[in-house]
């Protein structure tokens, strides 16, 4: 696929999914072929890598979710989210660490 293929599906700018892209082909996780039928391939390699790790590359890591009300004295005894956002957090991390990308 071609960034501009990959820009259309997504909806994200070109300049942007070109950059992220050229950070996976540096790791080695694409290849890239320039000219008219260019475009980038899945390494042989990147098959059995995890979302995790393409996630932490592009973002970095995933920050354990702190409160954002943001108040120095909470009047409440116990968090009125439950815990929420730890929840989501540990559950997004789960399953990026466990779904492969040649599953996509």
């Amino acid at each position: 696929m071609t960034a501009q293929e990959i820009s259309d599906i997504t909806n994200f700018s070109k300049n942007h999914i070109s950059k992220i892209l050229q950070q996976l082909v540096r790791k080695g996780y694409l290849i890239s072929a320039r000219g008219p039928k260019g475009g980038f391939l899945l390494h042989e390699k990147a098959r059995n890598i995890n979302l995790m790790q393409i996630y932490t590359l592009i973002e970095g890591e995933i920050e354990e979710s702190a409160c954002k009300m943001n108040c120095n004295n909470c009047p409440f005894n116990q968090c009125i989210f439950g815990g929420l956002e730890k929840k989501f957090s540990n559950e997004f991390r789960d399953y990026l660490a466990h779904k492969k990308v040649i599953e996509m």
